[in-house]
């Protein structure tokens, strides 16, 4: 929240990592219909998983790689999944730093539009 009252641009996406975080967002309240998986559709599935998403997945990575810090990218390509997606919605497991806001800012996009395709999808699906 640091971070969306000194950017206020950024706070739907603050407000929707905290519904992801939380557990409050539709997203964790189906299995995935996306994906021949078929699993439960949690964050980490969705974030890194579903198959359905991974064209978008790729796009949004890429950029979240070129927009990040590097050090951010590097720790981030040194984790498992569920690692992943716990340090993206923690805010990085640290405390607002000033410094990182282009990092803060690339996951937020990758997340924010990593929701809006898994979203899409949805609505696209046949009933």
């Amino acid at each position: 929240w640091v971070h969306a009252s000194r950017y206020p641009r950024s706070a739907q996406s603050c407000s929707l990592l905290m519904k992801l975080l939380t557990g409050t967002s539709t997203l964790e309240r189906h299995n995935c219909t996306s994906c021949e998986s078929r699993e439960i559709s949690s964050v980490t599935h969705m974030l890194f998983e579903c198959n359905g998403l991974s064209e978008s997945r790729t796009k949004l990575w890429s950029n979240l790689e070129s927009n990040a810090l590097p050090g951010t990218v590097y720790s981030l390509n040194n984790m498992t999944n569920h690692e992943m997606a716990r340090f993206m919605l923690s805010s990085m497991q640290t405390q607002y730093v000033y410094e990182l806001k282009e990092s803060y800012d690339a996951i937020l996009t990758f997340i924010t539009e990593m929701y809006k395709a898994k979203v899409n999808l949805l609505c696209n699906e046949p009933i």
